[in-house]
């Protein structure tokens, strides 16, 4: 069984290593009114997964996007989804 969200969070360990450009700095918790968050979902059909991202700001919806990947390769599917929210980011 595969989780695209369980990819996704161990490529959150991967962040750090980016060097300091890096425009993302995952904790497990913050009240800071400053943060941002990923929520989202996805669908796997023919072994492609598909799916959509949303990045919240205190609970807001202040981006969305779609991303398309393939089983074989998650690792690349949730480095790519850290990258966009990274660059969507303010």
């Amino acid at each position: 069984m595969f989780c695209p969200a369980t990819r996704i969070a161990a490529t959150r360990s991967d962040i750090p290593a980016r060097g300091t450009d890096s425009k993302i700095l995952y904790v497990t918790a913050t009240n800071s009114q400053d943060a941002y968050s990923l929520s989202g979902g996805y669908t796997n059909k023919d072994n492609t997964i598909t799916g959509t991202v949303n990045i919240r700001q205190n609970k807001v919806i202040k981006s969305k996007f779609e991303v398309i990947g393939t089983k074989e390769k998650m690792n690349d599917l949730a480095a790519s989804i850290a990258d966009k929210a990274a660059g969507m980011v303010k």
